[in-house]
């Protein structure tokens, strides 16, 4: 089974008021909260910090990663609401072929994220789908 990833914006803010939480960024609190709970993660899934993913704006940011399978870019993520929710995400994006996770696929409170779906790099050799 390949490894998939996801990465968390280590620098993204709390909220869009305030940068840190007691001291610790949005990204770092969501990271922390996805570690609390690894027992519930896939075993194929890695979760790593990313130093920016440059949407500051924003609360905390995320992609889910396969080399062969489009990139997955959600933002607007909170620690506190959506550390489960990822969960089940990672899971959905990790059952899929391509890494297509259509809106009606997505836990509830994800569906209103933005979110955006980058095609993966190919090969000269691979047809176009994306």
């Amino acid at each position: 089974m390949s490894k998939h990833t996801l990465f968390v914006c280590q620098t993204c803010a709390f909220s869009s008021e305030e940068k840190k939480h007691n001291g610790k960024t949005g990204g770092e609190l969501l990271f922390k909260s996805l570690m609390d709970q690894k027992n519930n993660l896939p075993e194929n899934l890695d979760v790593q910090f990313a130093k920016c993913m440059s949407s500051c704006k924003r609360s905390c940011s995320i992609t889910l990663n396969e080399k062969n399978k489009r990139t997955l870019f959600v933002g607007e993520l909170t620690a506190k609401e959506n550390t489960n929710d990822l969960i089940e995400l990672a899971k959905t994006y990790i059952e899929t072929k391509d890494g297509r996770v259509k809106k009606f696929n997505r836990p509830e409170n994800l569906k209103q994220k933005l979110c955006i779906s980058i095609p993966h790099l190919q090969n000269e050799s691979e047809p176009s789908d994306q």
